[in-house]
């Protein structure tokens, strides 16, 4: 399948469309993708004529419209998902109408093994060009909070409407978000390969970045949080559909390190080693308490060991944080794997100080 995200005009007079989909009667998702693509042409000094719209889809196909499936090269008889609109375009390809096809993404333009085939087939048989829109940041605009959206499904293997209606989900949110408007989507199909992500970072040019949760960003909590670290740098907010925002401020840092703060103090131990070398730890806590900090004292600390297998400790953390102003870690992994941060930082609801990431992290915010 073409697929040219560069900017191109065609040679000859053919049609240059765009085309959007969805699974849901959502306007608002409707409306994003026609602003995309109407964006990507203003800015690229690009002609385009119709935009197809499918909404929804018809489950069976009507016996009327088969010479429509048998001239693009689809099943006559398959109950697939039918697109009208989809289809019209295709036969606008075949009939020498229509040369560019315009789309946020290429998931937009199957849903299943049949569409994807027919589809590849017709765009070299009939020389079409598909662009998608979406993975380029624009240029600044001040009259709007730029929103880039990153996103890879969760069930490989699943029919395409699994993850168009997560994107859905996102663009949906984003609309509803005061002077929030989305500049770009970016896209990994697979959490092994995550090219999408890394070049989004590459050329993040944003003031938001929008996902579904904070597991798509990171797995590995220290990770996690140097990809926070890297966008707060940029002046980019992370902000997630479920958790809300992670609050990271170098300045509010630093003012609660001239505070005095009662502190509590967590850790949790992964290995035998860990334990043997518990009192290096808090001597390390104490360290940075009494250097680094103007005046907060350890009220309490809180141990949980390999033995255990559970986190006792952390759940009465939890339950007596009202005694505290702050909480101290060694590293955010102490709280494990970033969907278990992310729910922790949310029930604890004050700042978190973490000694390795060197960093304070004041819970999460629901937008």
């Amino acid at each position: 399948m073409n697929n040219d995200s560069g900017v191109m005009v065609r040679k000859d007079d053919r049609e240059i469309v765009g085309y959007i989909r969805t699974f849901q009667s959502l306007e608002s998702v409707c409306d994003v993708q026609e602003s995309l693509i109407r964006r990507y042409c203003d800015e690229n000094a690009i002609s385009f004529g119709r935009i197809f719209r499918d909404v929804g889809y018809s489950k069976r196909r009507h016996t009327d419209d088969r010479w429509k499936a048998k001239k693009i090269g689809l099943d006559t008889k398959s109950r697939l998902h039918t697109f009208a609109a989809w289809e019209d375009m295709l036969l606008g390809v075949i009939d020498g109408e229509i040369g560019c096809i315009l789309v946020d993404t290429q998931a937009r333009l199957f849903d299943g093994a049949e569409q994807k085939q027919v589809l590849e087939r017709l765009c070299v048989d009939y020389d079409v060009t598909i662009i998608e829109v979406a993975n380029a940041f624009p240029p600044d605009s001040a009259a709007a909070v730029g929103a880039t959206i990153y996103h890879y499904p969760v069930q490989f293997g699943a029919r395409t409407c699994i993850l168009l209606n997560d994107i859905d989900a996102l663009y949906n949110y984003a609309s509803h978000r005061k002077r929030w408007e989305v500049a770009s989507l970016f896209l990994d199909l697979s959490p092994n390969n995550r090219e999408g992500f890394a070049h989004m970072l590459e050329i993040a040019k944003c003031d938001i970045v929008l996902v579904k949760n904070f597991f798509h960003v990171k797995r590995h909590t220290s990770s996690f949080v140097g990809v926070v670290k890297q966008l707060h740098k940029k002046g980019i907010r992370l902000v997630s559909m479920d958790e809300g925002e992670l609050n990271i401020s170098d300045k509010e840092c630093v003012d609660l390190m001239k505070q005095p703060l009662k502190a509590a103090v967590y850790d949790w131990h992964k290995s035998e080693y860990q334990e043997e070398t518990e009192k290096l730890q808090m001597e390390k806590f104490q360290a940075f308490v009494k250097y680094k900090t103007n005046g907060w004292t350890i009220r309490n600390i809180y141990i949980d060991g390999i033995r255990s297998g559970t986190k006792e400790e952390l759940q009465r953390l939890i339950h007596n944080v009202e005694k505290y102003d702050i909480v101290l870690l060694d590293s955010f992994d102490k709280f494990g794997e970033t969907i278990k941060f992310t729910k922790i930082m949310k029930e604890l609801n004050i700042p978190v100080y973490s000694l390795k990431e060197g960093v304070c992290i004041n819970g999460t915010e629901n937008l």
